[in-house]
C-alpha cells in the first residue's frame, strides 16, 4: 500500500482487539481478546468483515471487533490518529478501502488507526435494567480499542502519549462522549470533532426500540433477562432485517444512541461539561459542509440538492 505521494505504508489489518461479541457476549460490554499464542503468527493482511448493519448484504459478521493500523516506520515513535467512523450508530466501518483509508494522512509523519465497533441494536440495545443490559456497547467497544492502542501502538511505531481521536458525524459525537466519560480518561491526548456532538438534544429512547424489536421477532418485551435471553437466539441477520424496516436510512431520527448507565456516562454530557468534570485535552471543533443535505432534500422533495449532487459527482 502507498500514500497519494507514493510513500510506502505498512498495513496491519483485521487485528482482533476484543473477543467476538457472540452468544453470551452479545449485548454485553466487550471482553479483552485472548492471546493467540507465541508460536502463532496472525495474518493481518486484509480488512475484516464489518459489523452487521443495514444497506449491505455481504461482508458482515458479528465477529467484527477488529482494528487496522497503518505506519511508515518502526524506527521512531510518531503521533497517532485514531479515527472513529460515523453512520448514525447504524452504518459504517473502519474498512481501509471503502471508508477509512490511510493514503492521505500517511503523507504526514503519523500512525493511523481505524476500527469497527458494534452498531444498531447489537451495539446499543438497552432494557432499562438497573445492572446489566444497559446499552452503550458500541461506545465501550471504542474504549477497548483505545485501550488496545495504549498497550500496543508502540510496536507499530506509534507514540501512546500522543494519541488524537478524530470522528466525523456520529463518530464526532462519539469523540465528544469520550471527552465526558470518566472511563475514557487517559486513553487519548487530543480530540477533533467534525460535525457531531453529544451536546445535541437527541430524542433518545433505546428502551422503546428494544421492546419493539423484541415484539417483532417474537420475544418477551419487558423482563430484561427474558428479553436478552431470547434475542441472543435470534440471528443477527434477522435483527438487522427487522430494524431496517423502521426507517431505511436512519440519519434523521437516530434510533440507537447513548444511555446514562452510571459507568460510561454517569449523567448527561451537558451536565458533565457544565460541572467541569470532563477530560481536558486540546480540542479542535469543525463541521462537514452539506451533511444530511442529501437525506433531507431527497425525503422532502424526492430530489437531491445541487450541493450534495456535486459532492457525489466529485467523489
Amino acid at each position: 500500500m502507498t500514500t497519494f505521494r507514493d510513500k510506502t505504508i505498512y498495513a496491519f489489518r483485521g487485528i482482533p482487539y476484543a473477543q467476538p461479541p457472540v452468544e453470551e457476549l452479545r449485548f454485553m460490554p466487550p471482553e479483552p481478546v485472548q492471546p493467540w499464542g507465541d508460536d502463532v503468527v496472525l495474518k493481518a493482511t486484509s480488512d475484516s468483515l464489518v459489523c452487521p448493519q443495514t444497506g449491505l448484504t455481504i461482508f458482515m459478521s458479528e465477529d467484527c471487533l477488529k482494528i487496522n493500523v497503518f505506519t511508515k516506520s518502526f524506527d521512531t515513535l510518531l503521533p497517532v490518529i485514531v479515527y472513529i467512523h460515523g453512520g448514525a450508530n447504524v452504518l459504517g466501518s473502519g474498512h481501509s478501502i471503502y471508508e477509512a483509508g490511510p493514503q492521505y494522512l500517511l503523507d504526514q509523519d503519523v500512525v493511523f488507526v481505524a476500527f469497527n465497533y458494534r452498531l444498531g441494536a447489537l451495539g446499543f440495545l438497552s432494557t432499562g435494567a438497573a445492572t446489566d443490559f444497559k446499552g452503550n456497547y458500541g461506545f465501550l467497544d471504542q474504549q477497548m480499542a483505545l485501550g488496545w492502542v495504549q498497550s500496543h501502538i508502540s510496536t507499530f511505531g506509534g507514540d501512546s502519549q500522543k494519541v488524537t481521536i478524530l470522528g466525523m458525524s456520529a463518530g464526532s459525537m462519539a469523540v465528544s462522549l469520550h471527552l465526558t466519560s470518566p472511563l475514557s480518561e487517559g486513553l487519548f491526548h487530543r480530540a477533533i470533532l467534525m460535525s457531531g456532538s453529544a451536546t445535541n438534544h437527541f430524542d433518545i429512547d433505546n428502551i422503546f426500540w428494544t421492546r419493539k424489536l423484541a415484539r417483532e421477532v417474537g420475544c418477551p418485551m419487558y423482563d430484561p433477562t427474558d428479553v436478552v435471553g431470547c434475542l441472543r437466539n435470534i440471528s443477527w441477520k434477522r435483527i438487522v432485517e427487522v430494524c431496517s424496516t423502521w426507517e431505511p436510512y436512519q440519519f434523521i431520527n437516530m434510533k440507537w444512541n447513548y444511555e446514562i448507565d452510571g459507568r460510561f456516562l454517569p449523567t448527561y454530557p451537558t451536565d458533565i461539561i457544565a460541572s467541569g468534570a470532563f477530560n481536558r485535552v486540546p480540542l479542535l471543533v469543525s463541521f462537514a459542509a452539506n451533511e444530511l443535505d442529501y437525506t433531507v432534500n431527497s425525503k422532502a422533495s424526492g430530489k437531491q440538492s445541487s450541493a450534495a449532487r456535486h459532492q457525489c459527482e466529485l467523489q
